[in-house]
Formats: C-alpha cells, structure tokens, sequence
C-alpha cells in the first residue's frame, strides 16, 4: 500500500491544478471518531520561495483573506508552512467558476436567463462591497481593490452560491509586495480604462470590472474584443463596446440601466460602491434565488459535479494541459539546492515564465493553453499579402526609374557641346 502524501497535516488526495508560481491541492485533515473534512490548499512551488516579492504578495493575499468573512468570499482557514513552502488552507468547493460555465453555453449556444444572471453579479457586488469596507484593528480603511476581477475568479456552486476569489494581486493599504510601476496587473478584457491606461485605481475600478462580466453573461460574449492585445487595450480605454440593446434586443430597461451604471467611462458617473450596484441588481431579479441558480448550473453542467480547480493568479492550467515535473512539487519531497537550480534553469528556458518576467503585457494566449480545441476558436482568415507585393513593385519600380535618368543624364554630359 502506497503511503499517503502530505502536507504538514493535511493529507493530499490529488492536484487540481498546477501554474508556473504555484500549484492547488486537494486535501484533507482527518480527526477523532472518524472526523474529516476536504480542504483546498494552495501554494507556492519550491523555486519560487526564494523569490521574495512573489513571497510577499502570497503573504499579503494570506493576510488579506484572514479577515473575509461574508458567504461571497470564499474562506480561508489558515496559511501554514512545511519544508520550506508556504501554503493557504482554504474551503473546499463543488462548482465551476463562470469562464467554464461561459465556454460551455457557447458550445451549446444557450444564454444565461437575465435574472440569474443579475443573482450571481448581485452576490458578487456584496463580496466585494465586504472587501472593499475592510479595516485594520484601529479602524483606518484598507482600501482593498481586487484588480482581477474576470469570470475565471467568480465561482458557483452547485447549491447555487457564488464566491469571489483569488486576491493574490489586490492593493491595499496593508500591503508589503513591491509594485512594478511599469506593468500591468490583471486580465486586459476586463480592465477598468482607468487601469488599463496605468492610473491609480480605487474600488470603482472593481465595479467597471464586474460590469464586463455581467455583460459577458448577459450575451456570452465578451465586452471588449481586438485583434491582439493593443486593441483590446484601446477599447478599453475608449470604453468602445457593442451596446447591450443591439445584442439582447429584449434586455429589460433596469438591467440596462445597472449594466451602464457599472460601465460609465466617468468616475463620477458609475456607482460608488459595490453596494449601490447590488441594490439595483436586486430591485430587477423578481424573485430569483439560489434554487434557481443551482437547478440552471445543473441543467447545464451536468449531473456530476467535478472538483473545482481554484485558480492560481494569471498561470494555472488544467492539469491534464500540463506535463507534471515530480522535482516541481512534490508534497513530501525535500529541497535541495542542486534541485533548485535545475529547476530554476528549466523555468528560465520556459516560456510562460519568460512572459511572466517580460510584462506588461497578459502570458499569449498560445502559450497559456498549450492545446487548444480549433473547433471552438474563430480562427481569423489569412491577411492579404497584395499590398506587400504592390508596394516592392512600385520601389522596384522608382529604383529603375532612377537609374533609367541618371544613365541618360551621363549619356548626355558625355556628347561632345556644339555651339549654335
């Protein structure tokens, strides 16, 4: 019989999912008269422990997440550290988180009812608005922005609730992370235009942010589209977007309303608080609830719920994605130096982690889904290269044409001058 991993005093029944800065496990703590309960434990892989700001905004998430509570925020319990690594234990959760949940409606070409839709947003604008309220002992504001807020970090459950994860890049007063002035933090679709141009962001800024996934959910398609990441950029900062009328014909005027109140390109214009959106979400839901959320996330995700991979921030990938390196992570290994730099010397020649370094810019794509599914990618058709060719034409041409003069020029100066 195999000896059971783990982790301090957790046990680890499997990966969820793995990223180039950490990994997620799923675990367990077993007690007296047969006690036990699951658990999530996310953290950082060995090689990344010496890398002291990645320490410390993994430190800061821990402390942040310390004083969440409210049925929006998903609960940490507690951060540990064995054999050098540090680790969050968080609630384990069955669900999906809405980029999974959008990706599957696409395929079936169904969308979201509007009042489930407003629910989820809804319950997601009270765990922020608690984040946001947060204080220190004396009562001084921490100021919490989550800064990442994108369909991959809401999450819900098949009972029909909905979390708000993943603080591992917020800013807040308490912070001890050191910020890079020149990059860009967080998922460029779903950026504030305040964000997006490098300006100092405040809790509005999250609530822009969650009005791009509202959108999403309310067309399942995504409030700013480019051609790469510069137009994306663009349309973000324009604040340039398919107006909601023109895709859902029938959206009700109070959903409308609340979806241009969270996406006013003016500050003073969009809702102050989480709060004030939430409200106006709730006037319009007409008595949807969680039993209805839960009945529409079965319908649609099947019968079998799976274990929710949680998120590691901007990197994780499933693990079937993503050849597993035992040396990497293993939750009852050793470190030893000589491990350490072999490991160090692979992630150098990654690319992912070589985009990490690179910044401002997102990981491509490409890169962060090494395989993807063809069938369900618009695939942009080839550009016409006719204007490259006519363009080295008319040089080619412009070339022969001088020298064409410059032959005749000296063909002529070497004639013999007759006077009149």
């Amino acid at each position: 019989m195999a000896t059971p991993l783990t982790f301090g005093r957790y046990t680890v029944e499997r990966r969820l999912a793995l990223g180039g800065m950490g990994e997620v496990l799923l675990g367990k703590i077993d007690g007296a008269a047969g006690f036990s309960k699951r658990v999530v434990i996310k953290r950082l892989l060995p090689h990344m422990q010496e890398d002291r700001r990645q320490v410390d905004m993994f430190l800061d998430e821990a402390r942040l997440a310390a004083r969440f509570d409210h049925p929006n925020l998903v609960q940490v319990f507690e951060l540990i550290k064995s054999n050098g690594q540090f680790a969050l234990v968080m609630e384990y959760l069955e669900g999906v988180d809405l980029g999974m949940l959008l990706r599957t409606l696409s395929k079936s070409n169904r969308r979201v009812p509007y009042a489930l839709a407003a629910e989820i947003v809804a319950n997601a604008a009270s765990g922020l608005h608690c984040a946001h309220e947060l204080t220190d002992e004396a009562g001084k504001p921490l100021s919490v922005v989550h800064r990442d807020i994108s369909p991959g970090n809401i999450l819900v459950t098949y009972r029909g609730g909905v979390k708000v994860v993943d603080f591992g890049i917020a800013k807040h007063e308490s912070t001890t992370a050191e910020t890079i002035a020149t990059s860009l933090q967080g998922k460029f679709c779903y950026m504030s235009p305040e964000q997006a141009r490098g300006d100092e962001v405040d809790r509005r800024s999250d609530i822009f942010s969650l009005g791009t996934v509202l959108y999403e959910l309310l067309t399942v398609r995504p409030c700013f589209t480019g051609r790469d990441q510069i137009e994306v950029l663009d349309a973000v900062t324009a604040v340039r977007y398919v107006p909601l009328k023109k895709v859902c014909p029938d959206i009700p005027p109070a959903l409308e309303n609340a979806l241009r109140g969270m996406l006013a390109p003016r500050l003073v214009d969009r809702y102050q608080t989480a709060l004030e959106a939430e409200r106006d979400l709730r006037s319009y839901l007409a008595g949807a609830s969680t039993h209805d959320l839960a009945a529409f996330l079965d319908d649609v995700m099947g019968q079998s719920p799976a274990p929710l991979a949680y998120r590691v921030p901007s990197t994780v990938r499933p693990i079937a994605e993503y050849m597993v390196d035992e040396e990497l992570s293993s939750p009852n290994q050793e470190v030893r130096p000589a491990d350490l730099e072999r490991v160090r010397a692979k992630c150098a020649a990654n690319p992912v982690h070589q985009a990490l370094r690179s910044g401002p810019f997102d990981i491509p794509s490409d890169l962060t889904v090494p395989r993807r599914d063809t069938k369900d990618t618009a695939v942009e058709p080839p550009r016409s290269r006719w204007h490259v060719v006519a363009i080295l034409l008319l040089a080619l041409g412009l070339v022969a044409g001088a020298a064409f003069l410059g032959y005749d020029t000296y063909v002529k100066s070497q004639q013999p001058h007759v006077q009149p």
